[in-house]
Formats: structure tokens, C-alpha cells, sequence
């Protein structure tokens, strides 16, 4: 059987799978060199924006901390995802906020969520496994971004820019697709910034 022969959903499963291999045998060296080439990137592309919805990295992810901190000190309001049930809550950053871990393993901030605040961001930095040459994103599997994204407008249309962090070697020539995967604007790796 060949790729050719599987449905963009088990397609996705097998690169999925082959994704997270690759960044598990990262070095550290590696992750540290990433965290901050992706804060030097990204600071630029968010200068205009007042709120930015961002995420706390994973161990195996692109670092966000160094960016989370950059944009702190430009008093750049920040929101951060918490799961509920089958959707994203966002919690503004303080220096109250306190991390627990979640069941899917990720540091989630506490604290009162706000409802409507994702749909009041000038730019969204989200986790990927993959984006392709045209801007399709690949993320985990639970669809929580693409229902984030599905919901508001476009760039182009006034909604936020919309980041999705990836290693250089994650921008491929395809990723399958389903109907309900969302676009992003740009793609950000520690060595450039694609725009779509």
C-alpha cells in the first residue's frame, strides 16, 4: 500500500506519527537554537498587534517561552489556550497566572477564561506538525485550531494573522487535507518566515 492509497485522514496518521519520531531525536541544542531563532522571527511579524493568542511549547515543539517573554515586555496582551472538552478556552497571561498539566500533557494556564477573547486577537501563533508549500496546517489531531479558525475571518478579511510554528524541515510540498482544515497567513521555523 502507498500513500496514494490511503484517505487524507490515514495519511495524516502516518505523517503525524513519522513528525513526531523526527522531533523526539531532536537535541536539546537543537530545541534551545529554535526557541530563540523563533522569538527573533516572530517579534517583527507581531508588531502591530495589541493581543496575540499564543501557546506554551511542548518539550518536542519549536519554543514559544522566549517569544511568550518578548512579547510580555512590550506589555503586548497574551492569551493562552486551556482545553475544555472538544475546544479551546483562552486565558489572558498575568503575573498571577499559575501552569498546571493537562491530560494531553501541555502546561495549561488557570484562571477565569474569556469567551469571545480569541475572536478580539490581532494574531494567532499556533502549533503544527507540518504546513505545506501552499499554507495547509498540520496540527495534532484534535481539530482544535481548525474550529478556532473555521470560526473567524481571514486576514485578509480583518481577523488575525494567523502563525503557524514549525522546524524548517516540517514545510513539505503537501499535507493532506480534509474539508475542515484551515489555511494559515504564515509558516515561522527557526530559520524563516514563509507567507502564503
Amino acid at each position: 500500500m502507498t500513500t496514494a492509497d490511503l484517505s487524507p485522514a490515514d495519511e495524516k496518521t502516518a505523517l503525524r506519527k513519522k513528525i513526531r519520531a523526527a522531533r523526539h531525536a531532536r537535541s536539546n541544542e537543537e530545541r534551545a537554537h529554535a526557541a530563540a531563532s523563533i522569538a527573533d522571527l516572530a517579534l517583527p511579524l507581531l508588531t502591530d498587534c495589541a493581543v496575540v493568542a499564543c501557546y506554551v511549547s511542548m518539550p518536542t515543539e519549536p519554543g514559544t517561552s522566549e517569544l511568550i517573554d518578548l512579547l510580555r515586555q512590550r506589555k503586548t496582551r497574551i492569551l493562552l489556550p486551556r482545553v475544555s472538552g472538544t475546544s479551546l478556552e483562552w486565558i489572558e497571561l498575568t503575573d498571577e497566572t499559575r501552569f498546571t498539566a493537562s491530560s494531553l500533557g501541555m502546561q495549561e494556564p488557570g484562571g477565569n477564561s474569556h469567551a469571545d477573547a480569541i475572536a478580539h486577537c490581532d494574531g494567532i501563533v499556533m502549533p503544527a506538525l507540518a504546513v505545506s508549500r501552499d499554507g495547509m496546517r498540520l496540527g495534532q489531531g484534535g481539530g482544535f485550531y481548525d474550529r478556532i479558525l473555521e470560526s473567524l475571518p481571514s486576514h485578509a478579511d480583518g481577523g488575525p494573522l494567523r502563525i503557524a510554528v514549525i522546524f524548517d524541515d516540517e514545510i513539505l510540498d503537501h499535507v493532506p487535507c480534509e474539508p475542515h482544515d484551515s489555511r494559515v497567513d504564515l509558516g515561522l521555523t527557526p530559520e524563516r518566515v514563509l507567507s502564503f
